[in-house]
């Protein structure tokens, strides 16, 4: 089986090389491994990619200047991320894995996360699946998820109701299918994102949450890189 691992990278130059190492040690030895970066041109990420990623993997290096407010989450900005994501999925398609696992590159996976989640995503026959991780950052109040149940109003409780149907995910580590990946990105108020599941939803598609697979660390600044976060382990 092969997967793309990817994702838009911009001064993630303090935690790359340690991504690769947690991605590395998570793909299943049988798997063949790829992967698809978006980067501006002139980070330091594009000369870590090309030492870390393998033979048939793509890097696009973009040339318009990406703005520094990284988690400024304006209008404009989810007008930039739909672009971004939009050109990674259209590079994912050009390469046609048998699954796309979209992992944000401040995200250290656990290494049981992916072969767990794709179990879980066979099991369940759907056409994505994410893999629990924090939205908020390492010893913060709110313990936010990576999935909602929009209709309902809440945002899934942990990792306590194991795998379940949900209507919305973030891409923040997601493992898709040829179904899925096809499916674009659109704006929303809501978050690209958002977008991205509503398009789903309308082609016909299932996403699925699996909160039984251990959390991945999820490491929103570079101040708690050496930082165990308690509600993951590590």
């Amino acid at each position: 089986m092969r997967i793309v691992v990817g994702c838009p990278v911009k001064d993630r130059d303090w935690i790359f090389d340690l991504w690769f190492d947690y991605v590395y040690a998570a793909v299943p030895d049988e798997w063949d491994l790829d992967f698809v970066f978006i980067i501006p041109e002139g980070d330091p990420c594009n000369e870590i990619a090309r030492e870390r990623m393998t033979d048939g993997s793509l890097i696009v290096t973009t040339k318009e200047k990406r703005p520094d407010y990284i988690r400024n989450w304006s209008a404009q900005r989810y007008v930039e991320m739909v672009h971004l994501r939009n050109l990674l999925l259209n590079n994912v398609r050009t390469v046609h894995p048998d699954i796309f696992l979209s992992l944000d590159s401040d995200i250290l996976l656990h290494r049981d996360a992916l072969r767990l989640g794709y179990e879980t995503l066979v099991e369940h026959n759907w056409d994505c699946v994410s893999i629990p991780t924090f939205l908020t950052p390492n010893g913060g109040e709110r313990f936010t998820n990576s999935a909602a149940l929009r209709k309902r109003g809440y945002m899934l409780d942990r990792d306590k109701i194991g795998a379940t149907n949900v209507t919305d995910v973030a891409m923040a580590a997601k493992i898709m299918r040829s179904s899925a990946y096809n499916c674009d990105y659109q704006t929303h108020h809501l978050g690209e994102d958002t977008g991205w599941s509503c398009n789903v939803k309308e082609a016909g598609l299932t996403i699925g949450w699996a909160g039984e697979v251990p959390i991945s660390k999820h490491v929103m600044d570079k101040k708690f890189l050496d930082i165990v976060d308690k509600r993951c382990g590590y």
